[in-house]
């Protein structure tokens, strides 16, 4: 895919969210369209926009795009903040700051790496009166396809 195709899809996702094209809003966003289905976690994106983006910066880009919709955020056993791109079966209610998944988060115990798997979709939960849910997220262990 040449990188001007790759921009105009950039800008026309940011613009659907009602969100101004800036050089560090369209490098981490490019970097998650390249990496769908796989998390990312912060410190992987500290490390490639060390140069470039300010970590201020970076973590009000997440937050932005996390709020919109674009990603997700995933939380599994490493203790590390990891996002991924949000694809079909992700559901997001801004004004409620929810945010469905849909889907199945899976780590690999080998290579370490946490992906989603939008294939499989989340068991619906339902809870008891008076409780009600922000999000939710399913992570699933074990050994993914390249390492099985």
């Amino acid at each position: 895919m040449n990188f001007n195709c790759l921009y105009l899809q950039t800008a026309d996702l940011l613009k659907s969210r009602d969100l101004r094209l800036t050089k560090p809003r369209a490098a981490v966003l490019d970097l998650f369209q390249s990496k769908i289905g796989r998390a990312i976690s912060v410190k992987e994106l500290v490390e490639q926009f060390q140069d470039d983006i300010d970590k201020v910066t970076l973590y009000r880009t997440l937050h932005t795009f996390e709020f919109c919709g674009l990603i997700h955020r995933i939380f599994d056993d490493s203790g590390l903040e990891k996002y991924a791109l949000c694809t079909g079966t992700c559901e997001s209610e801004k004004e409620q700051h929810k945010h469905d998944h849909g889907h199945i988060h899976f780590k690999c115990e080998k290579c370490l790496e946490t992906e989603c798997i939008s294939e499989v979709q989340m068991p619906k939960i339902i809870l008891p009166a008076g409780y009600t849910t922000n999000s939710t997220n399913y992570l699933v262990f074990g050994h993914c396809s390249k390492c099985s």
